[in-house]
């Protein structure tokens, strides 16, 4: 169809964003559960998608402020409710499963783009880790109150995990350049940094709730119980409380198009399609291939596309990871990719031949990968 200035649209890409987080919460029912499913849609809209593991069936919850497209965040509340904390504004959502309302309560801080995490403190409030400025928020949804509590360290953008235990701490792993693990007195308000120094590396460090109830943090390829104020060493990690495990033990994963429930009791996997189709997907990084067709990348997730520039046909030649090309560039008679989160950091297509991705001699695209190599590097180069 025709527009302004001589241009015109060929092609529009639509298929699943990638999920940033999912846990188990309650049903519209008492004594039923959902899995619950944040999609993010880049630079337009979240959905929110719950699933019933017993039928298959699901439904969409619409995005309550357009501003918002993605929810890292997700925690069953004290009430009940299911919280989401957003980006690229930190909004804090409730959803009643009883009723369906799913509505906004606004920023905890002005300041901040993402709620990170959420956790349930002992004090029946929850608690949010931010960025860029490294936050603990707090909301109470006995009163409606929200609280922005201030940087818990200085310098670092990135407060990226949170996890709450039954004697009033929260603990904060932070980073990305130097990872601190902050430990949070509810009842006192001080915090400090609980990291030994020889654990202080890039990254950041992690934190979450164990199976047995206790927190657990890792750093520097260190283990630690934390306790109070005290990280006490362990040999290995902990295994984390599961997300995807229902009431009778069973659990539940969605994956693309299916739907898992597994019963560990038997053994037995029941399945059910999974028709939630999903909504537009931003088109990342773009070049001609050497056949004359256009080569695309999707962001968050990488969906691989080819598309006819004469007659607009698109096709999804499938997935290669959960970010996105960075670079995507023609040579010879193969397409070269460098990505962020993919399956590798280098990636070489052959138009000729199927897809089938792998690190065999017959792979298509040949996943490249080799010593040192980062999934976060976001890889750039000119193009042609």
């Amino acid at each position: 169809m025709a527009s302004a200035q001589g241009f015109h649209a060929i092609a529009a890409a639509r298929g699943l964003g990638a999920v940033l987080a999912s846990m188990v919460g309650p049903g519209p029912i008492p004594g039923s559960q959902r899995l619950y499913l944040s999609y993010i849609y880049a630079d337009d809209t979240l959905d929110l998608v719950a699933v019933d593991p017993d039928s298959g069936a699901f439904q969409i919850f619409s995005n309550p402020v357009k501003s918002e497209y993605g929810a890292w965040g997700m925690a069953v509340g004290p009430d009940g409710d299911l919280y989401l904390g957003t980006l690229p504004h930190a909004h804090l959502y409730p959803l009643d499963p009883q009723t369906g309302a799913y509505t906004d309560l606004g920023r905890p801080s002005p300041t901040e783009e993402y709620i990170w995490q959420l956790a349930v403190g002992s004090d029946g409030k929850l608690y949010g880790c931010t960025y860029p400025s490294a936050k603990l928020v707090r909301y109470d949804p006995a009163t409606g109150k929200s609280e922005d509590l201030g940087r818990m360290e200085p310098v670092e953008q990135y407060a990226r995990f949170v996890a709450a235990s039954d004697d009033g701490f929260i603990y904060i792993g932070i980073g990305m350049s130097k990872s601190h693990l902050v430990a949070y007195e509810i009842d006192t308000g001080q915090h400090r940094d609980i990291l030994p120094p020889d654990c202080q590396a890039p990254g950041a460090a992690r934190v979450c709730r164990g199976s047995d109830g206790r927190v657990y943090a890792q750093a520097a390829g260190k283990h630690f119980r934390l306790e109070g104020w005290n990280p006490i060493p362990i040999p290995a990690a902990a295994p984390a409380a599961p997300q995807n495990r229902l009431m009778d033990g069973r659990t539940v994963e969605v994956s693309d198009l299916r739907i898992s429930v597994v019963n560990p009791g038997s053994g037995k996997t029941t399945t059910h399609p999974f028709s939630y189709a999903g909504q537009s997907l931003p088109i990342f990084r773009l070049n001609l291939g050497p056949d004359r067709n256009l080569y695309a990348s999707t962001a968050l997730p990488i969906h691989f596309l080819r598309i006819e520039p004469e007659n607009g046909n698109l096709l999804d030649l499938g997935g290669l990871g959960g970010g996105e090309f960075y670079s995507l560039l023609p040579h010879g008679r193969r397409v070269l990719m460098a990505a962020y989160s993919g399956l590798a950091p280098l990636m070489s297509y052959d138009p000729e031949l199927p897809f089938a991705p792998g690190t065999g001699a017959d792979a298509n695209p040949l996943l490249v990968k080799y010593e040192g190599q980062d999934s976060g590097w976001r890889p750039q180069a000119p193009g042609r």
